[in-house]
Protein backbone atom coordinates (compact mmCIF):
# COMPACT_ATOMS: atom_id res chain seq x y z
CA UNK A 1 0.00 0.00 0.00
CA UNK A 2 3.02 1.99 0.66
CA UNK A 3 4.75 1.83 -2.32
CA UNK A 4 1.85 2.66 -4.56
CA UNK A 5 1.10 5.77 -2.61
CA UNK A 6 4.81 6.46 -2.94
CA UNK A 7 4.42 5.79 -6.89
CA UNK A 8 1.05 8.37 -7.17
CA UNK A 9 2.71 10.84 -5.54
CA UNK A 10 5.98 10.52 -7.95
CA UNK A 11 3.76 10.56 -10.67
CA UNK A 12 1.75 13.86 -9.50
CA UNK A 13 5.80 15.38 -9.10
CA UNK A 14 6.78 14.54 -12.70
CA UNK A 15 3.58 16.05 -13.93
CA UNK A 16 4.08 19.29 -12.14
CA UNK A 17 7.20 19.74 -13.18
CA UNK A 18 6.75 18.86 -16.88
CA UNK A 19 3.41 21.45 -16.28
CA UNK A 20 5.42 24.24 -15.13
CA UNK A 21 8.24 23.55 -17.99
CA UNK A 22 5.91 24.09 -20.45
CA UNK A 23 4.58 27.00 -19.17
CA UNK A 24 7.79 28.47 -18.84
CA UNK A 25 8.41 27.44 -22.53
CA UNK A 26 5.22 29.32 -23.45
CA UNK A 27 5.56 32.28 -21.81
CA UNK A 28 6.12 34.93 -24.88
CA UNK A 29 9.68 36.57 -24.17
CA UNK A 30 8.54 40.56 -24.47
CA UNK A 31 11.45 42.57 -26.31
CA UNK A 32 11.37 46.21 -26.85
CA UNK A 33 13.31 47.89 -30.25
CA UNK A 34 15.69 51.09 -29.35
CA UNK A 35 15.29 53.57 -32.22
CA UNK A 36 19.17 54.42 -32.38
CA UNK A 37 21.85 53.04 -30.91
CA UNK A 38 25.65 53.64 -31.13
CA UNK A 39 28.08 50.68 -31.55
CA UNK A 40 31.65 49.90 -31.08
CA UNK A 41 31.94 46.40 -32.63
CA UNK A 42 31.29 45.50 -36.22
CA UNK A 43 28.88 42.76 -35.36
CA UNK A 44 25.50 44.08 -34.14
CA UNK A 45 23.95 41.47 -31.93
CA UNK A 46 19.96 41.53 -30.83
CA UNK A 47 21.44 42.36 -27.44
CA UNK A 48 23.15 46.08 -28.73
CA UNK A 49 19.01 47.13 -30.24
CA UNK A 50 16.64 45.85 -27.63
CA UNK A 51 16.31 48.03 -24.28
CA UNK A 52 16.40 45.47 -21.51
CA UNK A 53 18.82 44.27 -19.28
CA UNK A 54 21.59 41.39 -20.99
CA UNK A 55 20.93 39.23 -18.25
CA UNK A 56 17.59 39.17 -18.50
CA UNK A 57 17.74 38.01 -21.88
CA UNK A 58 18.05 34.39 -22.61
CA UNK A 59 21.63 33.46 -23.89
CA UNK A 60 20.63 31.91 -27.21
CA UNK A 61 18.52 35.23 -28.18
CA UNK A 62 21.41 37.58 -26.95
CA UNK A 63 23.76 36.08 -29.33
CA UNK A 64 21.80 36.33 -32.35
CA UNK A 65 23.58 38.31 -35.15
CA UNK A 66 21.51 40.58 -37.37
CA UNK A 67 24.17 42.76 -39.29
CA UNK A 68 27.52 43.91 -40.04
CA UNK A 69 28.72 47.29 -40.41
CA UNK A 70 32.37 47.51 -41.58
CA UNK A 71 33.38 50.67 -41.60
CA UNK A 72 33.74 53.45 -38.66
CA UNK A 73 30.76 56.27 -38.74
CA UNK A 74 28.52 53.93 -41.59
CA UNK A 75 24.98 53.64 -40.30
CA UNK A 76 22.53 51.16 -40.96
CA UNK A 77 18.62 51.24 -40.86
CA UNK A 78 17.42 47.75 -38.81
CA UNK A 79 13.13 47.39 -39.46
CA UNK A 80 11.02 45.48 -37.29
CA UNK A 81 9.90 43.01 -39.34
CA UNK A 82 13.61 42.16 -40.44
CA UNK A 83 14.49 41.71 -36.34
CA UNK A 84 11.02 39.47 -36.12
CA UNK A 85 11.93 37.18 -39.09
CA UNK A 86 15.92 37.02 -37.95
CA UNK A 87 14.14 35.67 -34.27
CA UNK A 88 11.43 33.71 -35.80
CA UNK A 89 14.49 31.25 -37.46
CA UNK A 90 16.88 31.03 -34.81
CA UNK A 91 14.79 31.21 -31.52
CA UNK A 92 13.41 27.73 -31.72
CA UNK A 93 9.65 28.21 -31.75
CA UNK A 94 10.06 30.09 -28.17
CA UNK A 95 7.34 33.10 -28.37
CA UNK A 96 8.69 36.94 -28.58
CA UNK A 97 6.94 39.64 -28.56
CA UNK A 98 8.74 42.91 -30.12
CA UNK A 99 7.39 46.50 -29.16
CA UNK A 100 9.10 50.03 -29.22
CA UNK A 101 10.23 51.57 -32.44
CA UNK A 102 9.60 50.41 -35.80
CA UNK A 103 13.04 50.76 -36.69
CA UNK A 104 16.45 50.86 -34.81
CA UNK A 105 19.12 53.33 -36.76
CA UNK A 106 22.73 51.62 -35.66
CA UNK A 107 25.82 53.56 -36.08
CA UNK A 108 29.19 52.20 -35.75
CA UNK A 109 31.58 54.51 -33.90
CA UNK A 110 35.13 54.46 -32.89
CA UNK A 111 36.37 53.49 -29.92
CA UNK A 112 38.26 56.40 -28.04
CA UNK A 113 40.96 56.82 -25.48
CA UNK A 114 41.95 58.95 -22.79
CA UNK A 115 44.81 61.01 -24.77
CA UNK A 116 45.18 63.86 -26.19
CA UNK A 117 45.46 62.74 -29.67
CA UNK A 118 42.11 60.95 -29.29
CA UNK A 119 40.59 64.24 -27.87
CA UNK A 120 41.72 66.05 -30.80
CA UNK A 121 40.86 63.52 -33.63
CA UNK A 122 37.23 63.41 -32.52
CA UNK A 123 36.80 67.03 -32.09
CA UNK A 124 38.03 67.19 -35.43
CA UNK A 125 35.09 64.83 -36.95
CA UNK A 126 32.50 66.98 -34.81
CA UNK A 127 33.99 70.07 -36.11
CA UNK A 128 33.38 68.79 -39.58
CA UNK A 129 29.89 67.75 -38.68
CA UNK A 130 28.86 70.98 -37.42
CA UNK A 131 30.87 72.78 -40.35
CA UNK A 132 30.00 70.68 -43.44
CA UNK A 133 34.11 70.72 -43.73
CA UNK A 134 35.74 67.45 -45.27
CA UNK A 135 37.61 66.04 -42.06
CA UNK A 136 40.95 66.35 -43.08
CA UNK A 137 39.98 69.99 -44.02
CA UNK A 138 39.79 70.71 -40.27
CA UNK A 139 42.65 70.97 -37.47
CA UNK A 140 41.97 70.71 -33.67
CA UNK A 141 44.81 71.54 -31.57
CA UNK A 142 44.30 70.79 -27.35
CA UNK A 143 46.41 73.87 -26.13
CA UNK A 144 47.63 72.14 -22.64
CA UNK A 145 47.48 68.47 -21.21
CA UNK A 146 44.51 67.70 -19.82
CA UNK A 147 44.85 63.84 -18.86
CA UNK A 148 47.75 64.22 -16.27
CA UNK A 149 45.45 63.45 -13.24
CA UNK A 150 42.65 62.18 -14.75
CA UNK A 151 43.79 59.09 -16.50
CA UNK A 152 44.23 57.18 -13.14
CA UNK A 153 40.80 56.92 -12.30
CA UNK A 154 39.38 55.37 -15.45
CA UNK A 155 39.63 52.28 -16.94
CA UNK A 156 41.69 52.70 -20.60
CA UNK A 157 40.92 49.57 -22.03
CA UNK A 158 36.95 50.04 -21.91
CA UNK A 159 35.99 51.23 -24.99
CA UNK A 160 34.88 55.07 -25.16
CA UNK A 161 32.78 57.79 -27.01
CA UNK A 162 33.54 61.78 -26.75
CA UNK A 163 30.93 64.21 -26.74
CA UNK A 164 31.49 68.05 -27.17
CA UNK A 165 29.73 71.41 -26.52
CA UNK A 166 31.65 73.68 -28.83
CA UNK A 167 30.70 77.91 -28.58
CA UNK A 168 27.95 78.74 -30.60
CA UNK A 169 28.93 82.19 -31.42
CA UNK A 170 32.25 81.20 -33.42
CA UNK A 171 33.75 77.63 -34.15
CA UNK A 172 37.33 78.83 -35.13
CA UNK A 173 39.99 80.08 -33.42
CA UNK A 174 41.09 79.82 -29.78
CA UNK A 175 38.09 78.20 -28.15
CA UNK A 176 36.85 76.95 -24.75
CA UNK A 177 35.38 73.67 -25.11
CA UNK A 178 32.82 71.34 -22.58
CA UNK A 179 34.80 67.60 -23.34
CA UNK A 180 32.96 64.57 -21.83
CA UNK A 181 34.00 60.78 -21.59
CA UNK A 182 31.46 57.96 -22.17
CA UNK A 183 31.33 54.21 -21.19
CA UNK A 184 28.17 53.09 -22.83
CA UNK A 185 26.17 55.80 -20.90
CA UNK A 186 28.65 56.40 -17.91
CA UNK A 187 29.90 59.68 -17.73
CA UNK A 188 33.61 58.60 -16.74
CA UNK A 189 35.34 61.96 -17.53
CA UNK A 190 33.94 66.04 -18.20
CA UNK A 191 36.08 69.31 -18.26
CA UNK A 192 36.58 72.07 -20.23
CA UNK A 193 39.57 72.24 -22.36
CA UNK A 194 41.52 74.82 -24.37
CA UNK A 195 41.69 74.00 -28.25
CA UNK A 196 42.65 75.74 -31.10
CA UNK A 197 40.51 75.17 -34.48
CA UNK A 198 41.20 75.76 -37.95
CA UNK A 199 40.44 75.01 -41.40
CA UNK A 200 42.12 74.13 -44.56
CA UNK A 201 42.06 76.87 -47.36
CA UNK A 202 44.03 77.97 -50.75
CA UNK A 203 46.21 80.86 -50.54
CA UNK A 204 48.42 83.16 -52.97
CA UNK A 205 52.11 83.02 -51.44
CA UNK A 206 55.66 84.45 -52.60
CA UNK A 207 58.17 82.00 -53.30
CA UNK A 208 61.26 84.19 -53.06
CA UNK A 209 61.50 87.93 -51.36
CA UNK A 210 60.08 90.31 -53.11
CA UNK A 211 60.52 94.44 -53.31
CA UNK A 212 58.20 97.27 -52.81
CA UNK A 213 57.33 98.68 -56.33
CA UNK A 214 58.50 95.38 -58.08
CA UNK A 215 56.31 94.33 -61.26
CA UNK A 216 54.89 90.57 -60.64
CA UNK A 217 55.20 88.12 -62.79
CA UNK A 218 53.53 84.23 -62.54
CA UNK A 219 57.48 83.03 -61.39
CA UNK A 220 57.07 84.81 -58.43
CA UNK A 221 54.32 83.17 -56.38
CA UNK A 222 52.52 79.63 -56.12
CA UNK A 223 48.96 78.54 -54.79
CA UNK A 224 49.54 76.62 -50.97
CA UNK A 225 46.86 74.83 -48.83
CA UNK A 226 47.46 76.26 -45.16
CA UNK A 227 45.58 76.00 -42.35
CA UNK A 228 43.93 79.08 -40.53
CA UNK A 229 41.29 80.12 -38.00
CA UNK A 230 40.95 83.10 -39.98
CA UNK A 231 38.78 83.73 -43.30
CA UNK A 232 41.48 84.61 -45.66
CA UNK A 233 40.48 86.01 -48.90
CA UNK A 234 43.41 85.41 -51.25
CA UNK A 235 43.43 86.36 -54.56
CA UNK A 236 44.37 83.66 -57.77
CA UNK A 237 48.09 83.98 -59.46
CA UNK A 238 46.07 85.43 -62.43
CA UNK A 239 44.57 88.45 -60.70
CA UNK A 240 47.90 89.75 -59.25
CA UNK A 241 49.89 89.58 -62.84
CA UNK A 242 51.08 92.93 -63.97
CA UNK A 243 50.37 94.80 -60.66
CA UNK A 244 53.10 95.81 -58.62
CA UNK A 245 53.74 95.13 -54.76
CA UNK A 246 52.66 98.01 -53.01
CA UNK A 247 55.84 96.88 -49.82
CA UNK A 248 57.96 94.19 -49.10
CA UNK A 249 56.85 90.95 -48.88
CA UNK A 250 58.88 88.34 -47.02
CA UNK A 251 59.18 84.68 -48.85
CA UNK A 252 56.60 82.20 -47.87
CA UNK A 253 54.44 85.00 -46.94
CA UNK A 254 50.62 85.03 -47.87
CA UNK A 255 49.28 87.76 -49.68
CA UNK A 256 46.15 89.60 -50.20
CA UNK A 257 44.77 91.79 -52.51
CA UNK A 258 45.81 94.71 -50.74
CA UNK A 259 48.81 94.17 -51.40
CA UNK A 260 49.35 94.53 -54.85
CA UNK A 261 48.35 97.69 -56.80
CA UNK A 262 47.62 98.79 -60.63
CA UNK A 263 50.45 100.22 -62.47
CA UNK A 264 50.28 103.40 -64.12
CA UNK A 265 50.59 103.04 -67.69
CA UNK A 266 53.09 106.27 -68.08
CA UNK A 267 55.31 103.85 -65.19
CA UNK A 268 55.28 100.34 -67.44
CA UNK A 269 57.64 98.79 -68.87
CA UNK A 270 57.53 97.17 -72.15
CA UNK A 271 58.55 93.46 -71.50
CA UNK A 272 57.69 91.88 -75.54
CA UNK A 273 58.74 94.37 -78.60
CA UNK A 274 57.48 93.82 -82.20
CA UNK A 275 59.58 91.07 -84.00
CA UNK A 276 60.99 89.28 -80.49
CA UNK A 277 59.95 85.63 -80.32
CA UNK A 278 57.85 85.06 -77.76
CA UNK A 279 56.98 81.97 -75.67
CA UNK A 280 53.37 81.23 -76.30
CA UNK A 281 51.44 79.01 -74.03
CA UNK A 282 48.24 78.06 -75.40
CA UNK A 283 45.28 76.86 -73.12
CA UNK A 284 42.04 74.96 -74.23
CA UNK A 285 39.56 72.81 -71.79
CA UNK A 286 41.91 72.30 -69.13
CA UNK A 287 44.93 71.70 -70.69
CA UNK A 288 48.37 74.05 -72.23
CA UNK A 289 51.12 73.76 -74.01
CA UNK A 290 53.57 75.73 -75.55
CA UNK A 291 53.30 77.04 -79.27
CA UNK A 292 56.55 76.24 -81.15
CA UNK A 293 57.91 79.44 -83.32
CA UNK A 294 56.18 82.67 -82.77
CA UNK A 295 56.60 85.43 -83.15
CA UNK A 296 55.32 89.42 -81.66
CA UNK A 297 53.41 91.31 -84.35
CA UNK A 298 53.34 94.24 -81.83
CA UNK A 299 54.83 95.18 -78.63
CA UNK A 300 53.23 95.19 -75.50
CA UNK A 301 53.33 95.48 -71.50
CA UNK A 302 52.36 92.90 -69.01
CA UNK A 303 48.90 92.71 -68.94
CA UNK A 304 47.70 94.07 -72.60
CA UNK A 305 46.89 92.20 -75.96
CA UNK A 306 49.24 91.91 -78.47
CA UNK A 307 49.21 89.97 -81.82
CA UNK A 308 51.74 86.56 -82.04
CA UNK A 309 52.08 85.35 -85.43
CA UNK A 310 53.03 81.35 -85.78
CA UNK A 311 55.78 81.50 -88.30
CA UNK A 312 55.19 78.05 -89.29
CA UNK A 313 51.46 78.36 -90.08
CA UNK A 314 51.23 81.99 -90.36
CA UNK A 315 47.98 82.36 -88.12
CA UNK A 316 48.22 85.57 -85.69
CA UNK A 317 46.34 84.72 -82.66
CA UNK A 318 46.21 87.61 -79.98
CA UNK A 319 47.80 86.71 -76.64
CA UNK A 320 47.81 88.24 -73.35
CA UNK A 321 51.53 89.31 -72.40
CA UNK A 322 52.30 87.36 -68.49
CA UNK A 323 55.95 88.30 -68.55
CA UNK A 324 58.99 89.22 -70.17
CA UNK A 325 58.89 87.45 -73.30
CA UNK A 326 55.70 85.26 -72.80
CA UNK A 327 52.34 85.25 -73.95
CA UNK A 328 49.02 83.33 -73.38
CA UNK A 329 46.23 82.70 -75.43
CA UNK A 330 42.83 80.98 -74.62
CA UNK A 331 41.62 78.65 -77.29
CA UNK A 332 38.05 77.84 -77.36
Amino acid sequence: MLKRLYAVMLMIQFAGVMNLAQAQQSTPVCLRLRANVQVFQPVVKLVDVIDSAPELLPRELREIDLCLIQLSGESIALDRQFIKLRLALCSDNRDIVLTGAEECQVQRIETAELTEASLEHFARLEVARLTDFQGEDVQVKVLQPVFRTNQRDVNLKVPLRFDFDFPRHSIWGRVSVQARAFHEDELVWSERVGMSVSRKCRVLAARRNISRDELVTPVMFEMQSTFTSEKIESPAIEQVIGKRSVKVIPAGSVVSADDFAEVQPANRDVVIHTRDAVRLVAKTRGLKFVVPRTQAMQSGRVGQLIRVKNLESNRIVTARVVAAGEAVVDLK
